[in-house]
């Protein structure tokens, strides 16, 4: 088999917090489509100036969404589709805002009202990606920094039936119980 390879082109930019303040330690997660072939979740992390970069990037893009992740801001993704990667990208100043979120609080029991220790509890769907939280001895958690607006946070414990619920996350935000 022989392989085609393409150069590839740098792209990058800075990360500012919804305070527009350059922020340290972000992933900006990076997926491209070219034509048929995906680049799944390249990672670039930013300096102690916000600024990232990925220099494996292919030249010609299809589709490119690029997600923004940090302990202490919500999931943020920008999706650009049919259209080159933008010049900003490939002159490396993109500017990009990761959003601002809020803690959701809540417990799980069981059918009978008793509370289920150790039960784990995340956001479903695309803000997702994020580890599950524990629950505390009396059934409590605590999800920390959930983007604001729609969400779906789901339940889940061993010998019991998963369980989700729709919300809406705001500042501040109501018990999810």
């Amino acid at each position: 088999q022989r392989f085609a390879m393409e150069p590839a082109v740098a792209i990058g930019g800075i990360v500012k917090d919804f305070k527009g303040q350059p922020l340290a330690d972000a992933e900006v997660h990076i997926d491209m489509t070219v034509y048929d072939y995906d680049l799944v979740d390249c990672v670039a992390k930013t300096d102690a100036r916000g600024q990232w970069r990925f220099d494996s990037a292919p030249s010609r893009t299809t589709r490119m969404k690029l997600r923004l992740v940090h302990a202490d801001h919500a999931t943020t993704v920008y999706e650009l589709k049919n259209r080159p990667a933008d010049k900003a990208l490939k002159d490396l100043t993109a500017g990009l805002t990761i959003n601002r979120g809020a803690p959701v609080s809540g417990g799980v029991a069981d059918d009978s009202g008793r509370p289920i220790a150790g039960a784990t509890v995340h956001v479903g769907g695309a803000a997702g990606r994020r580890a599950p939280t524990k629950c505390e001895a009396d059934g409590t958690f605590t999800l920390r920094n959930i983007g604001l607006g729609n969400a779906r946070i789901v339940a889940r414990a061993p010998g019991h039936t998963p369980r989700q619920r729709e919300i809406v996350v705001r500042i501040p935000c109501e018990p999810a119980d």
